[in-house]
């Protein structure tokens, strides 16, 4: 069944005049390989580089703005439509007819080399825009691997039959080998800044100089792409130049020239450098240049890392070598000068492997299935849109929490409002107590200073009061020393007239005592102080003493 295919491409397809590049003939291989099968397929290329060139009609009117590509599919009104690599389909618009994106290499890998715009940027425009397509072919099973996540979080299910291994792939019309005298190594391709061909250029170059028929042909140079290349992207002094060997003898170094030009110059070239320095760009790439190597027969030095080298390395294709291995590149340089033969039968194993495996009519049949009977259109849920649903459920739930919050706020609000007036009532009750607090205090320290006052008068006479008893103590107390020493003198005399006393009643009969005591009781009652020192003298008795006491009779004061 014929389709119209339109194929989209950022790069130049091969054209007489023109130079190519690994994106235009990777894109050229799918388009001839969709027309063996029957398909009219239209090609859509840049404005801005067909313009001037010489290029035919059909590609001049079907010739994109990236902004505009709905007018290039409004014009050609396609069955099925092919990117060739996702960055221009980020301007593609919703429709409804069938998307293949072609994936040839991580884009995504070359822009972090290149420093294309930011790396979240491009991760999200790359998920964003796979999800526009309904099917995607790679170039190699390590490709396919590694961009199956990518689908997923594009929107993929991971039993679905949506991507497919679409190798690297040209013409089953193989070219003839025209060889020559001189033993030619060739190198071509850009020199991106994921291109690092040392130090195997430089020892090939170091090889080749000293043989008469010996010579290395390079045509290659940094690529002017300035919109997709940014102005640090190699760096001051950067190694992937050829300053270390382009003054070197046998060494021919050359500028990109047409298509068509380098393939003649492959066709006399016996050897093809193809090794380089390992990245992660490099370990994941299908190279289109190692394809165009092998398919016009010229064996290849190639790196041991990469996906075909496992192919080469079976089909005797060439020699896959570990790029920093100096002493292996070197011996291998030798064989190859020494052993014209063995060159000669790698060569024609190349187009042999090309044969088996990398044109375009044993290749195409993934895309040519799809372009007959496409997958049905669905709509695709992304990683974003999966966190978009996920925030609006988290937006819904936390509407419904503040729906609640706010009901409960209004509450508390309302509960703070009544505590509000409570609070202005008790400022109130209290500034008016306040008020009465201090004009009772003011009074209480006038009744305080009038009764302080007061004191400090009567504290002034109870002193003067106080003086006066102290005067008057005072002369108590002189009394009662003086009344101490009174007694004391009275109690001398009355133990003296005891004594004399003793003396009369000795000496004199009773009844001398009777006139004695008649006397005496005549001199006590004039002399009372002596009868006081007589009862004294009597009541010193002890058997008196108890008596008193029985008695509750004082004799002596404080007794």
């Amino acid at each position: 069944m014929k389709r119209t295919v339109l194929l989209f491409t950022v790069d130049t397809i091969p054209w007489p005049d023109q130079n190519v590049s690994g994106g235009g003939l990777r894109a050229w291989g799918l388009g001839e390989g969709l027309k063996s099968k029957g398909h009219e397929v239209i090609y859509s290329m840049p404005r801005k580089l067909v313009e001037g060139g010489n290029f035919s009609s059909e590609l001049i009117d079907y010739a994109y703005q990236p902004e505009h590509l709905w007018k290039t599919i409004r014009k050609v009104v396609p069955d099925v439509i092919i990117f060739e690599q996702w960055g221009l389909a980020t301007y593609l618009e919703k429709t409804n007819i069938p998307v293949a994106i072609d994936l040839h290499g991580s884009l995504i890998i070359e822009n972090y080399f290149r420093k294309h715009r930011r790396l979240h940027y491009n991760i999200a425009a790359k998920i964003k825009t796979l999800a526009k397509a309904d099917f995607i072919i790679c170039p190699s099973q390590r490709q396919k691997n590694y961009f199956i996540p990518w689908l997923m979080l594009s929107g993929f299910q991971v039993d679905e039959d949506a991507i497919a291994v679409v190798p690297v792939s040209l013409s089953p019309d193989l070219p003839q080998k025209n060889r020559s005298d001189e033993l030619t190594f060739i190198f071509s391709g850009g020199l991106w800044p994921w291109i690092n061909p040392f130090p195997a250029l430089e020892i090939v170059a170091e090889q080749v100089k000293g043989l008469e028929n010996g010579r290395l042909r390079i045509f290659s140079q940094k690529p002017d792409i300035k919109k997709l290349l940014s102005k640090d992207a190699f760096g001051a002094g950067h190694i992937f130049n050829m300053d270390s060997i382009k003054n070197m003898d046998r060494v021919d170094i050359h500028p990109f020239i047409p298509h068509e030009t380098l393939l003649k110059e492959l066709q006399v070239s016996d050897v093809a450098v193809d090794i380089y320095q390992w990245n992660r760009e490099r370990e994941l790439a299908f190279s289109t240049r190692t394809i165009e190597f092998l398919w016009s027969g010229l064996p290849v030095i190639h790196a041991d890392y990469s996906e075909i080298s496992r192919y080469i390395a079976e089909y005797q294709a060439g020699w896959c070598l570990d790029p920093n291995d100096v002493e292996s590149i070197t011996k291998v340089v030798s064989e190859i000068r020494d052993d014209p033969g063995k060159v000669q039968e790698y060569g024609e194993n190349a187009q042999t492997l090309v044969k088996n495996h990398f044109t375009w009519d044993r290749t195409i049949d993934p895309l040519n299935n799809f372009v007959i009977n496409p997958l049905p259109k669905s709509r695709k849920e992304t990683f974003f849109d999966l966190v978009s649903l996920e925030f609006d459920r988290i937006e819904k739930e936390t509407g419904l929490q503040l729906e609640k919050m706010e009901k409960a706020f209004g509450e508390r609000t309302r509960e703070l409002e009544t505590r509000d007036e409570e609070i202005a009532g008790l400022k109130e009750e209290l500034k008016n107590n306040q008020d009465s607090m201090i004009a009772a205090a003011k009074e209480n320290i006038i009744e305080k200073e009038t009764l302080r006052a007061n004191f400090e008068k009567k504290s002034e006479v109870w002193m003067g009061q106080i003086s006066n008893l102290r005067e008057k103590l005072t002369g108590l107390d002189q009394i009662e020393a003086q009344l101490r020493n009174d007694l004391h003198a009275s109690m001398e005399r009355g133990q003296h007239l005891q004594g004399v006393l003793r003396s009369v009643q000795e000496r004199f009969p009773y009844r001398v005592y009777k006139v004695v005591s008649y006397r005496l009781r005549r001199l006590f009652l004039q002399y009372p102080t002596l009868i006081w020192l007589f009862m004294a003298n009597f009541f010193s008795n002890a058997h008196m003493s108890r008596w008193c006491k029985k008695k509750g009779i004082r004799i002596f004061p404080g007794q």
